[in-house]
């Protein structure tokens, strides 16, 4: 009894009081299968335009490309987010996120703006579902109780892509301008697919799909039978009560540190600064 009353009072706990050694084994291989499998980086037009981008162009300002990028999620959200209801996860994520790879390779070959908008806009497209469908996935295998911490950490982790691939650009900048005839900005764009075709076929090998679904080469009978007792206790057996559990105290802490870097940003504060303070509020909601 006095064991259980210390654990009742830790500041933290990643499981919940009386999960089973089975259940937690579980739990770290759905945290390290689906966590790592976030969603890409949405910022380097950003980088780009203040490394040589704007010069090379002509550009006045990156605003239509932010533009651009958010018809195309608006417009792709519904079609791409319900596709996960038709299409397996594990094979509709990952070919999206190789369309979108490809587009942003195509960017680098561009000579002018209103390509890259065009490109932007199908950008924004198969992205759209991106997020969705990291939230379906932790909604498809996570207690409700278990939801808001994997949810923190995607937000914690798009700031950190954020706020890294600036670094990133610096040092391509530094090191690769000019580097096999190419600008710098252009080589952010190569790097970004390069990255993107490696997430996209650990998607393909290593994303589940649900509960009820054949199972992952990485999960026992065993874990299964466990996954899907999890979901009965919660009465999620169909993926509108899997989408219900999104609930709005989460979205009340996701969004706004999701969106932190931004709001700093138009305040006077550099990328990073505005990146780490993001971060620290994502940090201290994970606790909660």
């Amino acid at each position: 009894m006095q064991r259980a009353s210390i654990k009742n009072n830790r500041w933290f706990n990643w499981h919940e009081l009386g999960v089973s050694k089975e259940e937690k084994r579980l739990i770290f291989k759905l945290d390290i299968f689906i966590l790592i499998y976030g969603f890409l980086d949405q910022k380097n037009v950003n980088n780009a335009y203040v490394s040589g981008m704007k010069e090379d162009l002509g550009l006045q300002t990156v605003l239509w490309f932010t533009t651009y990028f958010n018809i195309g999620i608006i417009l792709g959200g519904p079609f791409f987010t319900g596709a996960l209801t038709v299409i397996r996860p594990r094979y509709w994520l990952p070919s999206c996120t190789i369309a979108w790879s490809f587009i942003v390779l195509f960017i680098y070959k561009t000579g002018d703006s209103k390509t890259i908008y065009i490109l932007r806009f199908f950008a924004g497209i198969f992205e759209s579902g991106a997020m969705p469908g990291a939230f379906y996935m932790i909604g498809s295998w996570y207690r409700k109780s278990e939801i808001s911490r994997r949810l923190t950490l995607l937000a914690f982790s798009s700031i950190g892509a954020s706020m890294f691939s600036g670094y990133i650009q610096t040092a391509l900048h530094r090191n690769m301008n000019g580097r096999l005839g190419l600008e710098s900005w252009r080589w952010l764009f190569i790097l970004s697919f390069i990255l993107g075709i490696p997430i996209a076929l650990f998607g393909f090998l290593c994303c589940p799909d649900e509960p009820k679904s054949p199972k992952p080469w990485w999960m026992t009978e065993r874990e299964q039978d466990i996954a899907i007792a999890r979901m009965a206790n919660e009465y999620r057996d169909t993926y509108y009560s899997i989408l219900s559990t999104i609930e709005t105290p989460v979205q009340q802490i996701v969004f706004p540190t999701s969106q932190a870097p931004r709001y700093l940003q138009t305040h006077g504060y550099i990328l990073s600064t505005a990146a780490v303070a993001a971060m620290i509020a994502c940090a201290v909601s994970c606790c909660f």
